[in-house]
């Protein structure tokens, strides 16, 4: 019995030994990393925008992407909306959920890089009878073992094939992080667009309802005059059918603006209509505007703010990470199993004996013949990293395209918006004019109808103009980068 104790460990140490010394040699052998390192294509890139910069987005102030853009139209409402929605859209969750997966895969890619151990146990109970003389006395022994086993196996990164796989999944991790916010900064710029379509919408029915009471009066005058032998009776008619006319108009605003509501609601992660009685209000406020811009800054600037450019980015490293993997599918691969069995024999009878057994040994696979799969995942991998250098070329050439594209669409809507509020003024005076003379007899009732017609016009357009004025101010920061600045992720390297 004294014995046992020593005879439990000394197998153990004595396989453990070699293993040890095998196991500092091949960790020296391990710093060997197979495969290319991440390197970021290069992008030839212009020093500055060929579209002019707006006025408002050439100061020196921070710039448009670093801040709550949606705050510069100093609506309440339109910043609760993207505040929320950039929380609680359906889209975004999603896309968080997805970070939530990939960092859980990550961290499972790590933890397969070390050393695996699995224990099982087993217990053996065994009974003997023996019958003897005629008095039936039973004479019998019983006994019985129990066995632990803990087996342990560890793969030595040897050309460094797990932590190229441990780079992928990071890079991947980082990814989704990223494409989060890219979901994010799509998600606000479709509120904020949304949310002024409705205001527009709002607005301009407001302005036909206004144009509608002005008709109406209108047709009062006329209609007295007719009464009074001043006027034809065609004049009347025209002044109903223009009333008819407006009246008919009204009811396609309308239902826009129940779309909108219902559009926003949907962004929001609510159902239709919930969100009424944040949207529905009695004053007309009008289409909301900036009131403040903010530095474009250099289309090198952009590449750190866009998230579908840093996603790009972080592709190449994965698709770099995946060539090492492949890359170190070409080498032999080592592990290292062992085994620990522990056992316990005669359980039962009073006399226990105590074993021990455990077991370390070396295993080395070499690739010898696979009819070139291998050769044939390493070119794919391959290809796989050729296709997102390219596509990372393409995202920062849309990311430019769109900043330019949206300075000239900027720029053109606000000349537009200056000259229509010149027309409006002109064809407001040009009405009263025609007005008045058609009250004095000096002109005839067409006069009046076509000056009207054109006031309601040039009214309906300028609200056109300051809705499209709007939407171009949200693609611009949209394009800039949408979103407060976050710290980009490093590709992993």
């Amino acid at each position: 019995m004294p014995m046992h104790g020593r005879s439990m460990v000394d197998p153990l140490r004595r396989a453990l030994r070699p293993g040890i010394a095998v196991g500092m040699a091949l960790g020296l052998l391990g710093c060997a990393t197979v495969g290319p390192e991440m390197q970021s294509p290069e992008v030839d890139l212009p020093q500055a925008y060929d579209a002019p910069v707006p006025a408002p987005f050439s100061g020196d102030e921070a710039a448009a992407a670093a801040r709550r853009w949606w705050t510069s139209f100093r609506d309440p409402t339109l910043s609760a909306l993207v505040e929320e929605a950039l929380k609680a859209n359906l889209d975004v969750r999603v896309a968080a959920s997805r970070v939530r997966e990939a960092r859980a895969t990550a961290r499972g890619v790590d933890a397969g890089t070390g050393p695996s151990v699995t224990a099982t146990g087993e217990a053996i109970g065994t009974a003997a009878q023996e019958s003897g003389g005629d008095d039936g006395d039973d004479d019998g022994e019983s006994g019985g073992t129990v066995t632990g086993i803990l087996d342990a196996e560890w793969e030595i990164d040897l050309f460094g094939g797990l932590q190229r796989r441990r780079e992928a999944a990071e890079a991947a991790a980082a990814r989704q992080a990223v494409l989060r916010r890219e979901v994010q900064r799509t998600i606000a710029a479709e509120v904020a667009r949304t949310y002024i379509e409705l205001r527009a919408a709002e607005r301009r029915r407001a302005l036909l309802e206004q144009s509608l009471d002005l008709q109406v009066r209108t047709l009062r005058l006329v209609q007295q005059r007719v009464e009074s032998g001043l006027a034809r009776r065609l004049d009347a008619i025209q002044a109903q059918a223009q009333v008819d006319q407006l009246r008919a108009d009204v009811g396609p605003l309308s239902t826009e603006v129940r779309r909108r509501r219902n559009a926003l609601a949907v962004l929001l992660g609510v159902a239709p209509g919930e969100l009424d009685p944040l949207l529905i209000r009695q004053d007309d406020a009008g289409i909301p505007q900036t009131q403040a811009g903010g530095a474009v800054g250099a289309p090198a600037e952009l590449l750190r703010r866009r998230p579908d450019v840093q996603a790009a980015e972080l592709q190449i490293a994965v698709a770099t990470a995946e060539v090492g993997v492949a890359t170190a599918e070409l080498y032999p691969s080592l592990s290292l199993p062992g085994r620990l069995s522990v056992g316990t024999a005669d359980l039962f009878t009073g006399s226990p004996v105590a074993t021990a057994l455990a077991r370390l040994s070396l295993l080395v696979e070499f690739p010898l013949f696979d009819g070139g799969q291998r050769e044939a995942e390493l070119t794919a991998a391959e290809e796989r990293l050729r296709q997102a250098a390219l596509t990372y070329r393409q995202t920062v050439l849309r990311a430019i395209q769109d900043v330019e594209s949206a300075m000239v669409g900027y720029r053109g809507t606000r000349d537009r918006l200056n000259a229509l509020v010149a027309a409006v003024d002109a064809n407001r005076s040009a009405f009263e004019q025609s007005r008045a003379l058609y009250r004095e007899g000096l002109t005839s009732f067409l006069d009046v109808l076509d000056s009207q017609r054109q006031l309601n016009t040039s009214r309906q357009e300028l609200a056109q103009a300051r809705r499209d004025l709007a939407l171009e101010t949200v693609n611009l920061y949209s394009a800039l980068g949408g979103l407060p600045m976050a710290q980009a992720p490093k590709a992993t390297r």
